[in-house]
């Protein structure tokens, strides 16, 4: 069974896996967090929140580093996800809370499909 699996069966695994996909998505659209902005955002305590960074750590171990100095969580290198990405939902549920990201702007747009000559080249 794979890790996130087995987290959507745990005691209140849909609450986790949100915490965990909100944590992803911090990382990878701001390229930050920090264990405050996770209790704030979901209400939970600081243990909840430090368990929580564990089991992200556990399951990509390579995704975050720490910065000891801004004391955040920060996106490494090696950052590969865990979760699907939409930034436009991303956007929508976040925007109200976040001074950093109701300054951002995104539309949704359809990509134009474009045949290429083989000739070209």
């Amino acid at each position: 069974m794979e890790k996130i699996e087995q987290i959507e069966i745990m005691r209140n695994g849909r609450a986790v896996i949100s915490r965990l996909r909100w944590l992803e998505n911090r990382l990878w659209y701001i390229g930050e967090f920090n264990r405050s902005e996770l209790i704030k955002n979901y209400s939970i305590c600081p243990q909840q929140a430090s368990s929580d960074i564990q089991l992200y750590k556990d399951l990509s171990k390579n995704n975050m580093t720490y910065d000891y100095k801004s004391k955040a969580y920060k996106l490494s290198d090696a950052f590969k996800p865990c979760f699907p990405k939409s930034p436009v939902e991303w956007l929508r549920n976040n925007s109200q809370d976040d001074k950093a990201i109701d300054s951002m702007q995104i539309e949704e747009v359809e990509g134009i499909i474009q045949s290429i000559d083989a000739n070209i080249f």
